[in-house]
Order: C-alpha cells, then sequence, then structure tokens
C-alpha cells in the first residue's frame, strides 16, 4: 500500500521539474517554452517509448489517473479566456468582433469542408453504411470543418502570457478563441444531432446548448455575490478554485459540456462583481503550475504514430485548416473593418489546436463508430503538427504586431551558473 501511489508521484516529479528543464532549453532555443512542455511530455509519455522500445516515464496507466487534473487545469485556462467577454471590452468592439469571427470561422469551415469532401469522394471513395459515398463526403466535410474552427486556447494564453503581450491584436486573439470555441461546440451539438438523432429529442439539444452555460452562469453569479464579503487575496483563489472544480464537476455529473460551462463562469464573475480587478490578479498569481500540468499531459497524450495514419484526409485538413485560418483571419478582419495589423496577424495566432478539438473528435468516435474513428485519427495526427507549430505562429503573430516588449525577446539569463551555484 506503501508503493500504491508511487507511479503518480513519479509521474508528477517529471511533469514539474521536466517542464522546468524543458522551458530553460526552450528559452535557450529562442522558441515558447510550451513548446518545451509538450516536448517534454512527448518524450516522457508512452507514444515515443512504444515507439523506442524503452519504458515510459509516464503510463497509460498513470495519464488516466492524471486525467481529472488535466480536465481541471483546462477549465481554469477556459475560465481566463471568458474574462475577455467583459461588457467593457465588446463595447468596444461592438459588432464587428461577432463580424470577424464569423467571417474567420465561416472561411476555414468552409476549405476545410470542401477540401475535405472532395478529397474523399474523388480519391479515397470511403463509405460508411448508412451512407452514400456523396453522403459520407458531405458528413466527413461538414464534422472536420466544424472541428477545424477552433482554436487551442491553452496554447495561446501561455505564450502570450510567457511574452507579456499586450496590445489591440493580442486582445483581439484572446476573444476570438473563446468565440471560436463556443461556437464550434455550439455548432458540432447541433451537426451530430441533425446527423445522428438523439434520444432527447430538441430538448435534449436545447439542454446540451444552454444547460452547460446556465450552470456556468448561476454559479458565476453565486460567487460574484459570496466575493463581496472575501478580504484577503487567498480567499479570492481559494474561491475560484472551488467554483471552477463546482462547475466542471455539475457539468460532468448532468453529462452536459464543461467546457462551455468554464468561459460562462468568468464572464457573469468579470461582469458581476465589483471585486474582479483583485480577483483576477490573485487567479493569475497561482494558475500557471495547473497550466504547466496541461501542456506535458497533452504532450504526453501525443500519438506520434496516428501521424502515420493521417493520409490524404489529413493532408487536406492541415493544410486547408492552415490556410482557412490566415485567409479567415484577413477575410474577418476586413468584414470587421479591423486595422492593417489586425488583418496581417490575428490569422497565424489562431492556429494552434488541441484540447476542444480532441473532445469533440472523441465524442465523435463514440457517437458515431462506423466513420467518427477515422476522422478521429485525422484529429488526434493533425493535433501533434498543430500543437508544436502553433505556439511558433502565435509567437509569430505577435511580434509582428510589436505587442511583445523587447526585453521579453532578450534570452533570460540565470543569477549564477551551475559551477557557481555548487560552488555556493
Amino acid at each position: 500500500m506503501a508503493w500504491e501511489f508511487a507511479p503518480i508521484l513519479t509521474a508528477l516529479a517529471v511533469i514539474f521539474l521536466g517542464a522546468l528543464a524543458g522551458g530553460r532549453l526552450a528559452s535557450l532555443l529562442r522558441v515558447p517554452q510550451v513548446s518545451g512542455y509538450l516536448l517534454v511530455g512527448l518524450a516522457a509519455g508512452p507514444s515515443l517509448a512504444h515507439l523506442l522500445h524503452l519504458p515510459a516515464l509516464i503510463t497509460p496507466d498513470v495519464l488516466k489517473d492524471l486525467r481529472l487534473l488535466g480536465d481541471y487545469a483546462l477549465a481554469l485556462i477556459l475560465v481566463n479566456i471568458g474574462g475577455q467577454f467583459r461588457t467593457e471590452t465588446l463595447r468596444r468592439f461592438g459588432r464587428r468582433i461577432l463580424i470577424f469571427s464569423c467571417g474567420e470561422m465561416a472561411l476555414t469551415a468552409a476549405l476545410v469542408a470542401l477540401a475535405t469532401a472532395a478529397v474523399n469522394y474523388g480519391v479515397l471513395r470511403h463509405v460508411v453504411p448508412g451512407f452514400s459515398l456523396g453522403g459520407t463526403s458531405l458528413a466527413f466535410g461538414l464534422l472536420l470543418g466544424i472541428i477545424a474552427a477552433a482554436t487551442a486556447p491553452a496554447a495561446t494564453l501561455m505564450v502570450i502570457r510567457e511574452y507579456e503581450a499586450e496590445g489591440p491584436v493580442t486582445t483581439t486573439v484572446l476573444t476570438l478563441v473563446g468565440l471560436n470555441n463556443i461556437a464550434s461546440i455550439l455548432a458540432f451539438t447541433v451537426a451530430a444531432h441533425w446527423l445522428f438523432g438523439s434520444a432527447g429529442g430538441l430538448g435534449g439539444l436545447l439542454l446540451k446548448m444552454v444547460g452547460p452555460i446556465v450552470i456556468g452562469a448561476l454559479t458565476g453569479f453565486l460567487l460574484s455575490a459570496w466575493a463581496q464579503r472575501l478580504e484577503h487575496a487567498s480567499e479570492h483563489k481559494i474561491l475560484i478554485l472551488g467554483g471552477v472544480g463546482a462547475v466542471t464537476a455539475l457539468a460532468h455529473t448532468m453529462r452536459l459540456d464543461p467546457l462551455l460551462a468554464s468561459p460562462a463562469l468568468r464572464m457573469v464573475l468579470a461582469n458581476s462583481s465589483p471585486r474582479w480587478p483583485r480577483m483576477a490578479e490573485s487567479l493569475h498569481q497561482i494558475d500557471y503550475p495547473p497550466h504547466v500540468v496541461f501542456f506535458v499531459l497533452a504532450g504526453a497524450n501525443l500519438h506520434i504514430e496516428t501521424l502515420a495514419h493521417l493520409g490524404l484526409l489529413g493532408v487536406a485538413y492541415v493544410l486547408a485548416r492552415t490556410a482557412g485560418k490566415v485567409l479567415g483571419g484577413m477575410f474577418g478582419a476586413r468584414l470587421g473593418s479591423f486595422d492593417k495589423q489586425r488583418i496581417l496577424y490575428v490569422g497565424p495566432a489562431l492556429l494552434a489546436q488541441a484540447g476542444v478539438a480532441i473532445g469533440l473528435a472523441a465524442v465523435l468516435a463514440r457517437r458515431w463508430p462506423d466513420g467518427g474513428h477515422l476522422l478521429q485519427s485525422v484529429v488526434l495526427g493533425s493535433v501533434v503538427i498543430f500543437e508544436l507549430v502553433g505556439p511558433l505562429a502565435v509567437r509569430f503573430g505577435l511580434i509582428r504586431a510589436g505587442e511583445v516588449p523587447i526585453l521579453s525577446l532578450l534570452r533570460k539569463r540565470a543569477p549564477q551558473g551551475a559551477l557557481e551555484g555548487l560552488h555556493s
């Protein structure tokens, strides 16, 4: 019994110490630390170990046990993204940000849908039972197009924080990430209901769409009222951590999507509580370690072997999504009458893709076993590419937009070298 939890404790040691070393190495190579965290997870995870015939430092069983911790960390990240939907932010943008978001997502989804449907119809000619060739191609294109619209909130947020980026492009990117993921989840829910049906009918569909938002909003309002009685920063931290856990637990218990509940929690909390600036600062002081855990676990969960199964459908998805995000950012910014900086640099900063896309692909595989497993392989393989390239694209966009302080780009040297530290 004494060693029952040794594998989990070993994995946590590998996660934090490995992330520390990987982050420093990434800084030396002048790439985002997020990339270092992902590569540490990839090196310690079962996928690379299996390919090299070596024992994994983080085993599949441990990954299963730590999945709850990863889900909680993702909920915290989405709470941070939800803070962009403050009344003053939305009032400053007006309808233009919605036009921007709709234009960018529509072009991305359309390019991915057309490319993947054409590849299946003209080359692969894969037919799923119950569907014709045209119907299968249409379903593949529609579902992959919707999933392609989602952007990884974690990678984007962490790169922004690492480089201390601030400005109109940064604010626009964070707002669009939140809108992209909410719209992608809602659109996927509707598309899956239309294609595969549901026992709950229209009422069940509305519950899945509105239920998580209501849970998050009500919890946010209760936390706002409770925060009025709290004075200390430590109490604010406990309140937010407990609120995020409560929202995630309620959503899972009711079999609803917690990815919609977390942004709703912060949206209501940020707009209803006069103490929100102090609460946000308290959250900022404690949320980095959970974010690091999320990224190392995300790297450990990457399946390198899926790259071999990408095939033509996966190549079409990766190329069309890349073109869709870059061109969609230009198209949406022009539709919304935004300035040249946002026309050029917002699109590349939306390339990262991970948690939301993986979650939607897993749901698809469960609800549509005949065709969902193929699409899940496409998404998982593309995530390996977008998670490694995405942070670099975010860094590129923010630097070219001129919103990264020059001091954040300089390599930060340790106060003393290794030999000096040993001597001391």
